[in-house]
């Protein structure tokens, strides 16, 4: 159990290392267990646009025991929070920690300008849901997880595929079905681009198709086909050549539930459920 003499206050100048042993205690028994070394901590968190001064722990003397993590994105004069990361270590939950956390952040958040904050979560993580809820959170969409199956796809295209530096994303976006969440958006992408990958399909010097990927985690941010283009085989070969270039199992993660065509596609060349998690809004 906690004693009362906890206390709540900001990141500012609370290290990765404290940050990340707190985080693998509270994710040891997680339903998808997650652990973290403080590099690969700090790399997601810069990705996800990391503000310390809107992130916030609860402390018992010098020691972390819970904590809210928050990246920020700038608005024309205003600014959005997304929760990068809630937990607490075991004995410091059933205390309404998240909610303390909130209570505390939120009325400086909005007199500085915020105009909201949104999150994912594991559908079946129902004390979560009930924390956020109590918050004031609400559900805005369902969010679905793939990871690729045993079998290794085989690239089927008579088309060029090229590894790029840089990516055009005006005439990219023309080709989505759906927006990438926060953490693949073109800002979290661009924080850590020297991690990523990205490849077009091309034809006559014409873009037919792109993705960016992670080859050290495997992860498949952004993918996209002109829609003049499609059921071609691009898709497969750009997914082909990720899989290839990954050291790890290819995951698709945070596709929107109402992207029928894009979760088709996952699943014709071979990829598996992983998770379902809810998109949650709070407007301040």
């Amino acid at each position: 159990m906690m004693s009362n003499q906890y206390y709540i206050k900001g990141l500012e100048g609370v290290s990765i290392e404290t940050i990340t042993e707190c985080f693998n205690k509270a994710f040891s028994d997680y339903s998808v267990p997650i652990q973290s070394t403080a590099r690969e901590l700090q790399e997601r968190l810069t990705g996800n646009g990391y503000a310390p001064q809107w992130s916030t722990g609860v402390f018992e003397e010098d020691r972390l025991l819970a904590f809210v993590l928050h990246g920020i994105k700038d608005i024309g004069g205003s600014f959005k929070l997304y929760n990068a990361g809630t937990g607490a270590v075991p004995t410091a939950r059933g205390q309404s920690l998240t909610l303390k956390q909130y209570e505390y952040l939120l009325p400086k958040a909005r007199q500085a300008g915020c105009t909201g904050v949104e999150l994912e979560v594991i559908i079946d993580n129902e004390p979560a849901i009930h924390s956020y809820k109590k918050v004031g959170f609400h559900i805005s969409n369902t969010l679905a997880s793939f990871k690729a199956g045993t079998e290794n796809l085989a690239i089927s295209t008579p088309h060029e595929i090229l590894e790029v530096e840089a990516i055009n994303w005006q005439q990219v976006q023309g080709f989505w079905d759906w927006k990438p969440s926060w953490q693949h958006s073109r800002n979290a992408l661009m924080a850590n681009w020297k991690l990523h990958k990205s490849v077009q399909v091309m034809q006559a010097g014409e873009v037919l198709g792109y993705a960016i990927f992670n080859p050290e985690s495997g992860r498949m941010a952004q993918f996209a086909v002109s829609q003049a283009h499609r059921n071609r085989g691009i898709g497969k070969a750009l997914f082909a050549y990720a899989q290839k270039a990954c050291r790890k199992t290819l995951t698709v993660v945070n596709v929107d539930s109402r992207a029928l065509h894009t979760l088709a596609f996952l699943e014709k060349i071979g990829f598996e459920p992983l998770l379902q998690q809810y998109e949650m809004q709070l407007t301040l």
